[in-house]
């Protein structure tokens, strides 16, 4: 995928992909259930790994590239802030499997 074809919606997509291979079914469900009080703009993915790289990381899965290889520029900030926004549904879901 080309950096212009990313939208916020398929990164948010990658992104809780992502987070649900790094975390386990236990720890997704703890992170779900904090989340559905949490307050506006906080997400308890944080408690249980660094989810700015989970965000790097499905950048650079879709981009095809290491994530090393991620510029970090201030328009990608602007993306990964609307794909976080995007993610934020799926983030108080529970996982049953």
């Amino acid at each position: 995928m080309e950096k212009q074809d990313i939208t916020a919606a398929n990164l948010g997509a990658a992104f809780v992909w992502t987070l649900k291979d790094w975390l386990t079914i236990p720890e997704w469900n703890d992170m779900a259930r904090l989340n559905k009080t949490a307050l506006p703009g906080v997400c308890h993915s944080h408690d249980f790994c660094d989810a700015n790289m989970a965000m790097i990381e499905a950048y650079a899965d879709l981009l095809g590239v290491p994530a090393c290889d991620i510029d970090l520029s201030e328009p990608i900030q602007y993306l990964f802030s609307d794909a976080w926004s995007w993610a934020v549904p799926a983030l108080v879901i529970p996982c049953e499997s």
